[in-house]
């Protein structure tokens, strides 16, 4: 069943893929960290003035 997929399946193709994996799990992070952090940074600056 999966001997055509295995053979056109090489080492180039699983670096990207793992390559993009990455590249797409930092953006989610960064994109995450900064909803959590910039309402913090606005209250802050509120609350100093």
């Amino acid at each position: 069943m999966f001997e055509n997929i295995t053979t056109r399946y090489d080492m180039s193709s699983a670096t990207w893929e793992v390559a993009i994996i990455l590249l797409g799990a930092f953006l989610l992070g960064f994109l995450f960290c900064y909803v959590q952090i910039k309402p913090h940074k606005d209250h802050d600056t509120e609350s100093n003035n």
